[in-house]
């Protein structure tokens, strides 16, 4: 099951400055474990991130993210959702 999170972030088009937030999901993350009896070892799984939607001045923006943006913005969702189960964990 996926979260949604919520960041912001900033982006430079022809010399100005743009803020944006950018709301996503991401599921949750299992890490693998490779020690132990083999019966007991599992791959990693989950912490997939999409981007839902990406907002300037509280409406959609029409740009475009650079990919370097794309992964500047998954690992900030990413960092939101780690906080998010720190402080509140669900579970």
């Amino acid at each position: 099951m996926a979260t949604e999170y919520e960041t912001t972030m900033g982006v430079e088009r022809d010399d100005t400055e743009i803020d944006l937030v950018v709301r996503g999901t991401v599921s949750k993350f299992t890490p693998a474990r490779l020690y132990g009896p083999s019966e007991d070892c599992y791959p990693a799984e989950g912490g997939e991130v999409e981007i839902t939607e990406v907002l300037c001045n509280s409406v959609p923006w029409t740009g475009t993210l650079t990919p370097g943006e794309i992964t500047t913005a998954e690992d900030r969702l990413v960092e939101e959702s780690t906080q998010s189960r720190y402080y509140h964990d669900e579970d």
